[in-house]
């Protein structure tokens, strides 16, 4: 699996990889993500049933003056469990918001595309899947990929989520 996706990434990045800059200094921490993703991707496979990449979704919401909002997200990744709740995973390559940020609403990716999940907004998801957590993915750092929740620990994720939505109304 490393293999492959060394070979994928480096398609990708084919124009990239010429510059000395990129193949000195970024190319070898993504080499290092690479080895580190497939081991904990393995790692989690052990207790997923089915995992939805990519996925679209969209839920249109009426709006007290009577218009409709469609509130669209597209989720890197969803982690079905044999219970069917699912875990929201979003990878970031870049600057990851704060706890107090998510809950807070101010970045409200995840929780957002929570309640879309519990709406039935995303196909693979019927309406009233449980999402039982929801957590950012750094990547591109130097060998080590951690899971890190969204939320502070006993803060229910469903119930953000709703709050978040009942926000855009």
């Amino acid at each position: 699996a490393e293999e492959r996706l060394r070979e994928i990434a480096e398609e990708k990045f084919r124009g990239s990889l010429l510059s000395p800059d990129f193949r000195a200094f970024k190319w070898p921490r993504l080499l290092s993500f690479f080895a580190a993703f497939v081991s904990w991707d393995s790692e989690r496979r052990a207790d997923i049933e089915r995992i939805e990449v990519e996925q679209s979704g969209k839920l249109p919401i009426g709006l007290s003056d009577g218009s409709t909002f469609t509130l669209r997200g597209r989720a890197d990744r969803f982690e079905f469990a044999a219970d069917k709740s699912v875990v929201i995973i979003d990878y970031k390559s870049g600057v990851q918001p704060s706890k107090k940020l998510v809950k807070t609403g101010l970045s409200p990716q995840l929780t957002l595309e929570a309640a879309m999940v519990a709406a039935g907004a995303f196909a693979c998801a019927p309406a009233g899947t449980h999402v039982s957590a929801a957590f950012y993915v750094p990547i591109g750092r130097d060998g080590d990929v951690a899971e890190d929740n969204a939320l502070d620990k006993g803060d229910d994720i469903n119930a953000v989520a709703q709050e978040h939505l009942q926000g855009l109304r």
